[in-house]
């Protein structure tokens, strides 16, 4: 089976989380933020979405193996598959996730 595959229940588990992770920091964060992730371009949208993801992954504990998230990772890490390549491209690795959590984020705020 493909490393990066994921059940239909880890699949719907990652997208739950991947939600209420974006709807968590939509409430923190402030309505200038907000306007400002609209209208952002160029390196200040690069720069806001590599803070936005250091903030999850950070707040959610995304580096403990405990998060239900990081859980399908590090099960998949302990596999005899590896990775190929330099980059671990599973969905479920905190880079990752917290990527679908920002891009989840973007589409609350339209």
């Amino acid at each position: 089976m493909d490393r990066d595959y994921l059940t239909p229940e880890q699949s719907e588990l990652v997208t739950v989380e991947a939600k209420r992770v974006a709807a968590k920091v939509l409430k923190e964060i402030s309505e200038d933020d907000r306007k400002f992730l609209k209208t952002a371009t160029g390196i200040e949208l690069t720069m806001a979405k590599i803070s936005l993801g250091r903030f999850i992954r950070n707040d959610e504990k995304m580096w403990l193996s405990e998060h239900p998230v990081t859980a399908i990772w590090v099960k998949a890490n302990s596999s005899d598959q590896r990775v190929e390549g330099d980059i671990d491209c599973h969905p479920c690795h905190p880079d990752n996730f917290s990527g679908l959590c920002i891009a989840e984020l973007f589409g609350m705020l339209k």
